[in-house]
């Protein structure tokens, strides 16, 4: 049986620092559990690390594919709010996305017609969370906060 442990973490800033702002900023906020968001972004930063050495190289790349995700969503949001980016339209048809049902990957193929009509493909490329995103019209307010 293993013996329980505990581990905690206090932090402290002076309100007028940027730390101190954040920290007040999350506290505050009425749409987010300041600790599961603290929690969350700790988590896509640092969960793969935590494993390295412990888990099989494919558990590793699930874990680092998830925080990757994340953390392009979260640079998603902060684009679209801040920036106004990705909100150009998009020919959605140019992207024929396929599921490869053993990985958590989706790929995209682009196909071009030849003269006799018959198709080659270019080579397949990996489509990330910003690409789907980025072809889509999404209301940022509707996202989830972080």
């Amino acid at each position: 049986m293993v013996a329980r442990k505990r581990i905690s973490i206090r932090f402290e800033a002076e309100a007028h620092t940027v730390e101190g702002r954040l920290l007040d900023y999350l506290k505050e906020h009425k749409l987010l559990n300041y600790r599961d968001a603290i929690v969350r972004a700790t988590k896509a930063y640092y969960v793969p690390w935590v494993y390295e050495g412990e888990l099989s190289e494919e558990e590793l790349r699930s874990l680092a594919q998830g925080a990757i995700e994340e953390l392009e969503f979260r640079i998603f949001q902060i684009r679209k709010h801040f920036l106004g980016e990705g909100s150009e339209p998009v020919d959605i048809h140019a992207l024929s996305p396929t599921a490869d049902r053993n990985s958590t990957r989706t790929e995209v193929s682009r196909e071009t017609p030849t003269a006799d009509h018959a198709t080659s493909s270019t080579p397949v490329r990996p489509l990330s969370l910003k690409d789907v995103i980025d072809h889509t019209n999404v209301d940022p307010s509707v996202l989830d906060d972080f």
